[in-house]
């Protein structure tokens, strides 16, 4: 139908879109552990004057874990993820034009092998961190680009402390394939950095001080930017991203067996973040395309949480400072996020949940325009976002629910200058056995 545009000189314009996903999961659960395998195909489709997004995914899963927790075992936690992805984008402008359609199509294979294992002996525990992850592409791009990190790890529990003592040692990469890519490089990049998690108590089941010194490494795999901006442009650079150093200090309590409140800080230095950024247009919508930007951010927040028989209710606020390699304020972020929920169980009977996020307002250049002044800019109000969810358990095997999103009916943008639709509902049916 009509959807609202971002752009003066326009009101609303024509668009569609379509999600479809069908899926399962299968667990299985033995004296020592646990295996839960998943498997979902999902196709989605976005409509829109200026392009068409032909979004196809399938992904596979195992995830096997110990449930021995005697003294003197061996444990493990391990994930095995695989997904196959890709991206059919057709121009539409030219087939308006000359009948005769642009089209980019661009394929991901890509997979992850994540988990520990180590054992445990009175206080102590020891054991291997390890995340390897691999992408493969075709068609319009032919590389492939992968991250390797392990990490030893030492943990000690006390009374009054729970330290986990590290060392991270990571490599990104991107190799060229047999078809030469003008738009990527083979490039390397090695890391290493402290993997540090410790909590300290400071007055005994109240409260605590928390650190946590760390960093990691990112390959940006096409597959995870789609999830996030499902119209971003298939030719669009891919490149790998780090964090040498990601440091969080925080103040948790928890009061009377029912209130949680916290402070907290942290420093994070990025490497090529991910940010997107809209092409100049002038119809409809702009194109969306991945940029890369060394930054620097410094973030302040508080959380609190409170639980009854019935009731859960929390919410967390952060304020950011963003800083680019050259100490400019970085806009394309936002300064202040936030979210709250409440949440009623009734009996384990009918659950109701009421969800707000909120995100301040971003701008920036347009990308390839850097150099235009203030015409090349461009802004993104702020987010207020509120959904309500309310499920009736009719037995153990049906359930139904229903669903208001957005129910301020506001503008709200998480792609910039897309338009989000207006207040929406939803409901069905849920059978499991």
């Amino acid at each position: 139908g009509k959807l609202p545009t971002a752009f003066e000189n326009e009101n609303e314009f024509d668009a569609s879109r379509m999600n479809n996903k069908v899926g399962g999961n299968l667990t299985y659960a033995w004296a020592t552990g646990e295996m839960k395998l998943d498997a979902s195909y999902s196709f989605d489709k976005y409509d829109y004057p200026v392009d068409l997004h032909n979004n196809n995914a399938l992904d596979v899963s195992a995830h096997f874990n110990s449930a021995n927790t005697e003294e003197n075992s061996i444990y493990y936690d391990v994930t095995l993820a695989f997904r196959n992805t890709s991206k059919k984008m057709t121009e539409q402008l030219d087939k308006m034009v000359s009948g005769d359609p642009l089209q980019f199509v661009l394929g991901e294979n890509y997979l992850k092998v994540a988990g520990l294992v180590g054992a445990s002996f009175e206080k102590h525990r020891v054991y291997i961190d390890m995340n390897v992850e691999f992408a493969k592409y075709s068609q319009l791009h032919d590389f492939s680009t992968g991250v390797v990190e392990v990490s030893p790890i030492y943990q000690l529990r006390t009374s009054w402390l729970d330290a986990k003592l590290g060392i991270k040692f990571g490599n990104n990469y991107s190799l060229k394939g047999k078809e030469v890519d003008t738009q990527m490089e083979s490039e390397s990049s090695t890391t290493f950095c402290p993997n540090i998690d410790a909590r300290f108590s400071l007055v005994k089941k109240v409260f605590w001080a928390h650190a946590v010194i760390g960093g990691g490494n990112d390959i940006n795999p096409y597959s995870k930017m789609m999830k996030d901006c499902p119209v971003l442009v298939p030719y669009t650079d891919i490149k790998f991203g780090n964090r040498p150093l990601d440091a969080k200090l925080a103040l948790e309590s928890y009061i009377f067996g029912h209130l949680s409140l916290n402070a907290f800080g942290s420093y994070t230095i990025f490497n090529n973040k991910l940010l997107f950024v809209p092409s100049y247009a002038t119809v409809g919508v702009p194109e969306i395309l991945a940029r890369y930007k060394d930054v620097n951010r410094f973030s302040f927040g508080v959380e609190a949480f409170f639980q009854s028989q019935d009731f859960i209710i929390g919410g967390r606020m952060q304020v950011n400072s963003y800083k680019d390699s050259e100490k400019a304020v970085v806009t394309e972020l936002p300064k202040c996020e936030g979210n709250a929920f409440l949440r009623y169980n009734f009996r384990e009977r009918i659950i109701a949940q009421v969800d707000l996020n909120y995100r301040s307002g971003v701008s920036g250049t347009f990308f390839g325009m850097e150099n235009y002044g203030g015409y090349g800019v461009y802004s993104v109000p702020e987010i207020v976002d509120m959904d309500f969810n309310l499920n009736f358990i009719v037995n153990r095997h049906l359930s139904v629910y229903g669903k208001v999103g957005n129910i301020f009916n506001r503008r709200n943008q998480y792609m910039p200058l897309y338009i989000e639709p207006g207040r929406n509902f939803g409901g069905g049916l849920c059978v499991s056995f």
